[in-house]
């Protein structure tokens, strides 16, 4: 008889640890601790909680300064949003950029850039100078391959792959191809702010070849141009 009490004991003792591994927490920038499930997120990026006695609150992530989900408790692929605002720096200019971006499919993003573009060219015969300047348009597509949360970083990451293409306007036209490997990382606590990460190879169409005026800045050059793609993207989902 005293075999079902300690059995009784044990499951108890389990359910309340598996319910304990399960608890999500959330560290408020004044001090306080909450505990419970994390069962929502809402579009303006607040936190809705279930709490352990039933009730539901929401918390402002103005609020937040930490978000620990235990066994992650929530889908990965949520994280981001449907359309982005951005900026980027390097990239198809070696410039700072600034970026429009949009969820076409589950895990196609488009992204659309514009960039001022500074080049100083040196006159191969005189050693004389000149700047210059360019507007770089361009169009990328990000697909993502699998998104997964590393708990000891508490981040978020998805890798992935792109493509883009870009037509920079001015004083040395130039068409650019690129692709390779991308990767995102959110931050638990920060549902809406992306950091994107390119690495890639490429090939630039050097119009301005033909140009007589630029030959002799230029002279050397290929038309056909091999290089090597890298660029940093902070996103900011709506």
């Amino acid at each position: 008889m005293k075999v079902f009490p300690l059995f009784a004991f044990l499951l108890l003792s389990a359910v309340a640890t598996a319910q304990q591994l399960d608890t999500d927490v959330i560290y408020l920038k004044d001090g306080s601790i909450l505990k419970g499930k994390i069962i929502e997120r809402m579009e303006d990026g607040a936190i809705k909680m279930e709490m352990a006695n039933g009730r539901e609150i929401i918390i402002s992530m103005r609020e937040v300064k930490q978000v620990t989900i235990e066994g992650i408790g929530t889908n990965p692929t949520d994280y981001g949003g449907k359309t982005a605002f951005g900026f980027s720096l390097f990239g198809e200019s070696n410039f700072i950029g600034a970026h429009f971006r949009v969820r076409a499919a589950e895990e196609l993003y488009l992204n659309f850039s514009v960039q001022p573009e500074l080049k100083l060219l040196v006159n191969r015969f005189n050693n004389e100078g000149k700047l210059g300047t360019n507007i770089v348009l361009g169009g990328e597509g990000n697909y993502f391959l699998k998104r997964f949360y590393r708990e000891r970083k508490q981040k978020v990451r998805a890798n992935g792959l792109f493509f883009n293409a870009s037509h920079a306007f001015g004083d040395y036209e130039t068409t650019r191809f690129n692709a390779g490997w991308c990767s995102e990382y959110f931050r638990l606590n920060r549902f809406k702010r992306g950091f994107l990460l390119c690495l890639g190879l490429g090939y630039n169409i050097n119009h301005w070849v033909d140009d007589p005026l630029n030959y002799a800045y230029i002279k050397g050059v290929p038309e056909l141009q091999p290089t090597a793609y890298f660029r940093i993207q902070w996103n900011f989902f709506k």
